[in-house]
């Protein structure tokens, strides 16, 4: 059937006011170009969240729920509104890139039998979170008792490397699901059922499928307590350092140094390659837009210190976003 927009994004909202407002602006990137519909469903959040959104994103439709709605039903909410052809779920904490939403319809475009797929989620830390692992009922089955210990270089392994291109999966994270409109009318969900949607598309005759591009979800990172001071490396342009240091001086209190790696004159992913000199920072401080998202997360996938602590800090309009808050 025809559709009046090529994608629709719903994102369920409860008390996640910062972390939604970073989220749109990478949406409000990703999109650039494309016929979008947009839902934020709010599940009776009191941190004053779609107040606070709604003057700056007047392009999403906002759905405010006075009280604490079930996760499934705040999505139904959405989903009877969406006008696209495509339907992405995703949570607040998420970050995605600049390329990505039109690469990942192109790719449903070319591939009809898709009814999903899911992306590579780096966490604060820049740690690849297993929830996007590409796996299998045969892969579960093989952990669960132990058979991939047994046997660690099988195809079926775990612990095998990330495929670099389109893989057939069983499941799907709920955190970002691409999904094709037709199939999500096909399986019939109602009100009451768990979004239990991986298995539904299998049943329905269509495909899962996980893609190997970056995206970032805040979840499980590894955040340095106790009196140890910072040690920060602001990724940017030399004219943003005097706001993003402002910034950083009520953020961070207690820190040695604050330095520059000046975009003007560096690539961002050279980093990488002074491995010895990044061992000196706790901290690194994306500023937007002068690293693009999809940069951000290129240098968190390929810095071997899982240790470091990402944040980014949005010049306009003076927003820092971090893992712990």
């Amino acid at each position: 059937m025809p559709y009046d927009t090529q994608l629709s994004i719903v994102i369920v909202n409860d008390n996640a006011k910062r972390f939604l407002e970073q989220c749109l602006y990478s949406v409000r990137a990703a999109t650039q170009g494309m016929e979008t519909d947009i839902y934020v469903v709010d599940k009776g959040s009191t941190d004053g969240s779609i107040a606070h959104l709604r003057p700056l994103f007047p392009e999403v439709t906002f759905v405010e729920n006075k009280e604490n709605v079930e996760f499934a039903k705040a999505n139904h909410q959405a989903f009877r509104m969406c006008r696209g052809e495509y339907v992405l779920m995703l949570q607040p904490n998420t970050a995605v890139g600049e390329e990505s939403l039109r690469s990942l319809c192109c790719f449903m475009d070319e591939h009809p039998e898709a009814g999903a797929l899911g992306l590579k989620m780096l966490n604060g830390n820049g740690v690849f979170l297993t929830e996007s692992k590409p796996s299998s009922c045969w892969m579960s089955f093989c952990k669960l008792i132990g058979l991939a210990k047994l046997f660690p270089n099988t195809a079926q392994s775990p612990k095998n490397p990330l495929p670099n291109g389109p893989q057939e999966v069983e499941t799907l994270s709920d955190t970002f699901r691409l999904m094709r409109h037709d199939a999500l009318d096909k399986i019939n969900l109602s009100d009451e059922e768990e979004l239990n949607l991986s298995s539904r598309f299998l049943q329905a005759g269509y495909k899962n499928y996980y893609m190997p591009e970056r995206m970032l979800h805040y979840e499980g990172e590894k955040i340095k307590k106790g009196k140890k001071a910072r040690r920060v490396l602001v990724v940017g342009r030399k004219a943003s350092f005097g706001a993003t240091r402002k910034c950083l001086a009520t953020s961070f209190p207690k820190c040695e140094f604050i330095n520059l790696w000046n975009l003007d004159e560096e690539r961002i992913t050279s980093a990488v390659c002074r491995k010895n000199q990044m061992k000196r920072f706790t901290d690194i401080v994306f500023v937007y837009p002068d690293a693009r998202f999809e940069q951000m997360f290129l240098l968190m996938d390929l810095m071997p210190n899982k240790q470091l602590v990402y944040h980014i800090y949005h010049r306009i309009p003076n927003l820092l976003i971090s893992p712990e808050k």
